[in-house]
């Protein structure tokens, strides 16, 4: 007996019975699975898309493979038809040919991406679509208005809270 009252409110566990009843085992294990299931689709999604598997390319200095991804990664998205794909896609297209500087296709890519983007409201890529439109308008003949324009397409993104791009603008 305990020597204070109410040291011990209720009987020690019985030792037989296990830690993890069997329903919180299976879910557990029903949680993990979704989890991890989850995770390995997206992986699998994004290598196949490809779109930033061309940046990945890019940065480990092979240009040319990495034009190669990105065209396919293109070519996927118009075949799936998902608006979000093709964007996606477009707008990695459009900064892996700005890194190169390649201001035709950066251009085409961009327009596209403005375009697709404004058709079905995916705003912040519309926003995006202005800055590499902008930085080939003053690569190909640079003013002041143009740079006045960059800055204020940069500042725009920034004003969305998204700072995905940022560190690179």
């Amino acid at each position: 007996a305990p020597k204070e009252a109410g040291i011990v409110p209720r009987p020690p566990p019985n030792p037989r019975r296990p830690l993890l009843p069997g329903a919180l085992v299976w879910r557990i294990i029903l949680v993990s699975t979704l989890l991890v299931g989850g995770a390995w689709w997206l992986f699998e999604w994004e290598k196949a898309s490809g779109a930033t598997l061309a940046w990945q390319l890019w940065l480990l200095g092979r240009p040319d493979a990495a034009v190669q991804v990105s065209a396919s990664a293109i070519t996927e998205a118009r075949a799936v038809g998902h608006p979000f794909s093709l964007v996606y896609a477009l707008t990695c297209g459009a900064l892996l040919h700005h890194f190169r500087r390649g201001p035709e296709t950066t251009k085409t890519y961009a327009e596209e991406v403005a375009a697709v983007a404004q058709a079905h409201e995916i705003m912040l890529f519309a926003i995006w679509s202005r800055i590499p439109l902008g930085w080939v308008r003053s690569f190909e003949a640079p003013s002041d208005s143009d740079v006045d324009e960059l800055r204020a397409a940069i500042d725009e993104a920034a004003s969305t809270g998204a700072h995905v791009f940022r560190p690179y603008w």
